[in-house]
């Protein structure tokens, strides 16, 4: 059988663990016979230089599409003939605001991949070409577990949030006011607020404007996480935080461990009872927490969202709340664990659906282009 290759672009993302996400789905191509051809970018090498190494790399083989995280070597990919008439994907692990210069430019020919339903709504109405496509997981093998020695772990960095408020000024100081509002509790929700997008809508898409929808974000993150770790320790039920920057802060009665790397994180996964999601403005999504702590055999427990609910039901392991206090009359009993890990709510959410899925897209663009080519 002829092998295909797929151009993965890979290199330094906003964080570590994208570069599990390529590795994952790049093992399930190899399985539908795909082959990756990685293209790595490097702060070290210049634009001429990367240029040159790509159309080395891509030479004599036969590329069939190309796939990138977060907007990253996009622009590459449009200068060489032999690659801007492929299918490209870029996979959105973020709100767009956070790389829109990335990819702003290639509106015409770039498909992007996007977490949350509210994500590709924002893309859409923007004209861009977008659809959902959910993190996976790794299907687990049926290890066994290890000793629970962790109550309800809460895997996230201290952010303050306050610190953004001289930024934020600064870039829109009338809007500054209008972040102030508990109403406005996420980046969507600012985002419909403002209209942004929108024929008569308050905002446009310049850099000063991306800046603050950037730092608002990253305010309105810190501001719910915070809150999320008060209102546990006014309710009593102690957190296990992971994660950096509580020690110079405290939180309150709960337990404070070190930072992990995402492996680490994996193993106490499988240690935990329950692992506490944060969705940070992923209301419409998935997030990795969910699907890790789920293949892991632990259950999770998140603020009440409709998306995760449609997923995954309480059988399934997630359990939602309005309140903290909630969890008190919940009576958790210890869950199945085995049951978790196999369920079929999870595995339609593995690394192996995922490549299926973008394999039929990638089948759909080379019809459309035929039928422009035959028509």
């Amino acid at each position: 059988m002829k092998t295909h290759y797929v151009l993965m672009i890979s290199g330094q993302f906003q964080y570590g663990v994208a570069s599990n996400f390529l590795q994952e789905l790049a093992i399930e191509l190899g399985q539908l016979n795909y082959e990756v051809v990685w293209f790595p970018l490097s702060a070290e090498q210049s634009h001429e230089q990367h240029l040159l190494h790509l159309y080395n790399l891509i030479a004599n083989k036969n590329i069939k599409f190309i796939f990138s995280i977060n907007g990253l070597g996009v622009d590459y990919v449009s200068c060489l003939d032999a690659l801007n008439q492929l299918p490209c994907f870029s996979w959105l692990l973020d709100h767009p605001v956070h790389h829109y210069q990335r990819f702003a430019a290639h509106k015409t020919w770039l498909k992007l991949l996007s977490v949350d339903q509210s994500h590709v709504n924002w893309l859409t109405r923007l004209g861009f070409d977008a659809e959902l496509f959910l993190h996976a997981t790794k299907v687990p093998c049926l290890a066994p577990r290890p000793s629970t020695d962790v109550g309800i772990l809460f895997p996230a960095s201290y952010f303050d949030e306050t610190a953004q408020i001289s930024a934020l000024h600064a870039a829109h100081p009338k809007l500054l006011e209008l972040l102030m509002d508990p109403a406005i509790d996420s980046l969507p929700t600012l985002l419909s607020v403002l209209r942004f997008g929108e024929k008569g809508g308050v905002l446009e898409a310049d850099a000063n404007t991306l800046n603050f929808l950037r730092l608002a974000d990253l305010f309105l993150r810190g501001r719910n996480r915070n809150q999320l770790v008060q209102d546990f320790a006014e309710a009593g039920i102690q957190l296990a935080i992971a994660g950096r920057g509580w020690n110079e802060v405290g939180a309150s009665s709960h337990l404070i461990l070190r930072s992990m790397t995402w492996q680490e994180l994996k193993q106490l996964f499988r240690r935990s009872q329950f692992v506490l999601h944060d969705h940070p403005g992923f209301s419409a999504g998935l997030h990795e927490r969910v699907l890790a702590s789920l293949a892991a055999g632990t259950a999770v427990l998140t603020r009440h969202n409709s998306f995760l609910g449609q997923q995954f039901s309480p059988a399934d392991g997630v359990y939602g709340f309005h309140q903290a206090s909630e969890l008190l009359q919940l009576g958790l009993d210890e869950h199945n664990s085995e049951h978790i890990a196999q369920s079929g709510a999870l595995l339609r959410h593995s690394w192996s659906c995922r490549a299926n899925q973008l394999l039929q897209r990638v089948g759909k663009q080379h019809s459309d282009v035929a039928e422009l080519v035959m028509g």
